[in-house]
């Protein structure tokens, strides 16, 4: 009925490797399906409690410089973490680039078992950096390294496209709260990814300060806990929360609001195995003002739910073109469900989220 011819450049195989698959858009890291958890702001001295606490990659905002670098990759290998390595501090508010440092760093990293992407450069457009600048050192980069993609950040949806080709992943830091609605979390990441036609994986930036600069206050943990699962209904392939903060920042993340990032964390390193699937062919309503994704895994399928409204809703799915389900099982979540004849229904808090694993009726 239809063909479509895509052209390939075949490499030979690397001692280390992260790809991207194309149907899912997840990553694979030396192989296997990969979803990052992480953290901004990390050090090398944060490695062993970050793992700990169930992250397995973070980025350091170019905050480190040299040497630094090299000891904090050094130590993530050993605690077998993943890092964003920051290319920022080349091209930052500069008038060019300085293109021959950015290769010194590739040449020097570019095998490093803690290597997991290429940080091109955060917020392009706020930053003053030029569309073609951006394209050169994402060339520049493709040509020294093609085994590692190449991240970006991007927090102004209206320049998602003009900085598409210059990343192979594309993150947005949504930072609503307090002074925009929470929606802007899945309505950035859903524009994200249909700037990318769906092509590219979208990560998502999670805010989790507050009391600072244009942020009046941080979001309560229930707010941190609703953007990210936005993001994840809609799509995002890794979840990174900005940032870590030490004894001398606590005042711009409260102790609950940290003791939620960490509770979130661990939730998703137990639901890797089902986050790395693709999307559930046949798209969900959860109602008014509940979204809901679905993902299958070993012959169940788990369903995300998110209340993005002040006041409770209701979640009323139906399940038509599932496997007959036998049970449904509350994972995340205080809401608990009933199963009907092909419904899910359960009553979500305000700003609640919820995930439930259908079993199916062993078939």
């Amino acid at each position: 009925i239809d063909a479509l011819e895509v052209v390939c450049d075949k490499l030979p195989a690397a001692e280390r490797e992260v790809k991207i698959d194309q149907f899912s858009q997840t990553l694979l890291v030396d192989g296997a399906p990969f979803f990052p958890v992480g953290l901004y702001w990390l050090h090398a001295d944060m490695l062993r409690q970050a793992r700990r606490l169930r992250f397995n990659s973070g980025d350091y905002y170019y905050k480190l410089r040299g040497e630094e670098v090299a000891v904090l990759m050094d130590a993530a290998a050993e605690e077998e973490m993943q890092i964003l390595l920051e290319l920022s501090e080349f091209a930052r508010l500069k008038p060019e680039p300085d293109y021959q440092a950015i290769a010194a760093v590739v040449e020097r990293y570019r095998q490093h078992p803690a290597l997991l992407a290429w940080y091109l450069v955060d917020e392009p457009d706020e930053t003053r950096m030029d569309p073609v600048a951006a394209e050169t050192i994402y060339g520049l980069i493709r040509e020294l390294d093609p085994y590692h993609p190449v991240y970006l950040v991007n927090n102004r949806p209206h320049t998602y496209a003009a900085y598409a080709a210059a990343s192979d992943i594309l993150a947005v830091d949504v930072y609503p709260v307090p002074r925009y609605p929470i929606t802007r979390v899945r309505d950035y990441v859903a524009q994200a990814r249909w700037t990318s036609l769906e092509r590219k994986p979208v990560w998502l930036v999670a805010q989790a300060f507050g009391g600072v600069e244009h942020w009046p206050r941080a979001p309560t943990a229930a707010e941190l806990r609703n953007m990210t699962y936005q993001g994840l209904i809609r799509g995002a392939r890794g979840i990174f929360f900005y940032r870590y903060c030490r004894e001398e920042d606590r005042h711009i993340q409260p102790p609950e609001l940290w003791r939620e990032v960490q509770a979130l964390a661990a939730e998703m390193s137990e639901l890797s195995p089902v986050l790395v699937q693709p999307d559930h062919a046949a798209k969900r309503s959860g109602g008014a003002s509940v979204e809901v994704a679905v993902r299958e895994y070993q012959s169940d399928y788990y369903v995300f739910a998110v209340n993005v409204e002040m006041v409770s809703r209701r979640l009323d799915m139906r399940l038509d073109g599932l496997p007959p389900i036998s049970q449904v099982r509350s994972l995340y979540g205080a809401a608990e469900a009933t199963l009907g004849p092909s419904r899910l229904s359960a009553v979500l808090e305000p700003l609640g989220t919820a995930v439930y694993r259908l079993e199916t009726a062993g078939i």
